[in-house]
């Protein structure tokens, strides 16, 4: 009997370190990939799950600058990545209470719509090239 409890203890341990490396453990922005899940604090502070639809990084041209293609644009929600977090810092400059975690989720499209409508644009909750490359939340 010992030994089948011990089988059960271990499995519930790997289980839960399944569990723990698939939506708790917190990667750079940089490491994300498509296909990629992890908890996220949603609306009104309600844990949901985030999938990565896309993932968009920068990388670096010949002088060494990183950059972003102007195809990886817009920029939506379930995107992930470095230049998803820059957003995000951008939003938060502009004191939005969100994280700079690089995945466009909810929050993110919320505080982006709520800057669109206080300046009278359209809330579509994207993000374009020119927004980026300008600076302009």
């Amino acid at each position: 009997m010992k030994n089948k409890r011990t089988y059960y203890i271990v499995g519930f341990l790997i289980f839960a370190l399944i569990v723990y490396l698939l939506f708790f453990r917190k990667k750079k922005p940089e490491d994300l990939k498509v296909g990629d899940t992890s908890i996220v604090t949603g609306p009104n502070n309600i844990p949901t799950v985030f999938k990565c639809k896309r993932s968009i990084q920068t990388s670096k041209n010949e002088q060494g600058i990183e950059v972003v293609k102007p195809e990886e644009f817009p920029l939506m929600f379930g995107d992930c990545g470095k230049v998803i977090e820059t957003v995000q810092k951008r939003l938060i400059a502009k004191g939005k209470n969100i994280k700079a975690d690089g995945k466009f989720g909810r929050q993110t499209e919320n505080a982006l719509n709520e800057i669109y409508k206080s300046t009278g644009r359209a809330e579509t909750g994207k993000y374009t090239f020119n927004q980026f490359a300008n600076n302009v939340i």
